[in-house]
């Protein structure tokens, strides 16, 4: 099931979508911001996009549960 986006005065919380890879490139691209994440920052926008966050996440949670 889809999740529904939430909407208030000051923020909207909804789902990455492929729209928001551009923007979220840059922070998701940045060594300072990504520092402490497994897999480090992104190369390039197609690892931004909302595909490579699920592949990337699950990567992530098995090297963490493999040590």
């Amino acid at each position: 099931m889809p999740m529904a986006a939430l909407y208030s005065a000051r923020i909207i919380i909804k789902p990455f979508s492929g729209q928001d890879a551009p923007q979220s490139f840059s922070w998701f691209g940045d060594s300072k911001v990504m520092k402490f994440m497994l897999k480090g920052p992104d190369a390039n926008l197609n690892e931004t996009l909302p595909e490579s966050l699920i592949i990337n996440s699950t990567k992530s949670a098995m090297a963490l549960r493999n040590g």
